[in-house]
């Protein structure tokens, strides 16, 4: 059987300046790829943000993440988004979209091919990553983490009431990842492994 084709996506995935940032989701891909049963690029955006100036912090500390690099043998492409104080969660999930959509556009172009988008954490990332599977054609399963279900009451119209599985339409689907291995199974569910 051939394996599965994922894009990886999510703002908590480590990079070269922060490497353990998001390191369980790193490691649960590397799991999962060393099945056998899947392969991925990774996807991790990161906060645009106009100085590398050590007096702003760690907004300064995101811009020397690496455009693109190459962890434990997987492509990790970093594209930049920007976060917008006091309106920024709530612009979020368009911001995300809008700045790797073009990328995505273009890895397909070149050749690159996705079975489904394989998307972490439920907001912002997971409302992007849906977008981004409606705009591509491609279905799109969302890892919840708990508190990411925890502090949004809402996607869209759809509420979230504890640990259901829901449609946001015919070819995504969220589900809430409160015990070991569910990922897995939502994830051969959707794709009919």
């Amino acid at each position: 059987m051939e394996s599965i084709r994922l894009l990886t996506f999510s703002t908590l995935y480590p990079n070269d300046v922060r490497p353990n940032h998001g390191i369980f989701v790193e490691n649960r891909l590397r799991h999962l790829i060393a099945s056998q049963h899947a392969r991925s690029i990774v996807v991790a955006p990161v906060p645009w943000f106009p100085s590398r100036s050590p007096w702003f912090g760690d907004w300064a500390r995101d811009t020397n993440v690496a455009p693109v690099e190459l962890r434990h043998g997987i492509t990790v492409h970093h594209p930049r988004y920007p976060v917008i104080p006091k309106i920024g969660m709530s612009m979020a999930p368009y911001l995300l979209f809008r700045a790797t959509l073009p990328m995505l556009r273009h890895l397909l172009a070149s050749g690159q091919r996705i079975d489904v988008i394989d998307a972490h954490y439920l907001y912002p990332d997971g409302v992007a990553a849906v977008w981004l599977g409606r705009a591509l054609g491609l279905p799109t399963v969302v890892t919840a983490r708990g508190t990411d279900v925890n502090g949004v009451q809402e996607v869209g119209n759809v509420p979230i009431e504890g640990n259901r599985i829901f449609e946001i339409d015919g070819m995504s689907r969220i589900r809430h990842d409160d015990e070991r291995g569910s990922w897995d199974t939502a994830l051969h569910q959707q794709c009919g492994l």
